[in-house]
């Protein structure tokens, strides 16, 4: 395995809630599973941002352009995050780890896809 790219994004919440209050943009960059796991949290706004960063970090390492609706960031029962490629029938798409944060005003996400 080779490394196809890396990508970190960090997001300002103060900023990333102006956008959120728009409806459209909710439905644009996230999936349905996202909003409601995002929406179940205490502090969903730190739940949004991070994956929004992390769809953002996702774009910085990989080669081929997808959109928002093709990335999905899944939780595991034990909280540790995974990137889906949506439809996953298509191609191959990249192996990524990731790993998100959030504290107070800021949310960030760093990406390695490799090669398979």
């Amino acid at each position: 395995m080779s490394v196809l790219g890396v990508g970190v994004d960090i997001v300002f919440l103060p900023d990333f809630a102006k956008a959120m209050k728009k409806q459209e943009f909710m439905k644009r960059v996230f999936s349905a599973k996202e909003i409601r796991f995002c929406k179940s949290k205490a502090f969903p706004l730190q739940h949004f941002a991070a994956r929004f960063a992390a769809k953002e970090a996702t774009f910085k390492a990989i080669e081929k352009p997808v959109s928002y609706l093709q990335v999905e960031i899944r939780t595991s029962a034990s909280g540790k995050p995974s990137i889906a490629f949506l439809p996953q029938k298509q191609a191959r798409h990249p192996a990524c780890q990731i790993s998100m944060a959030h504290v107070k005003d800021y949310a960030l996400a760093f990406v390695i896809c490799t090669k398979q």
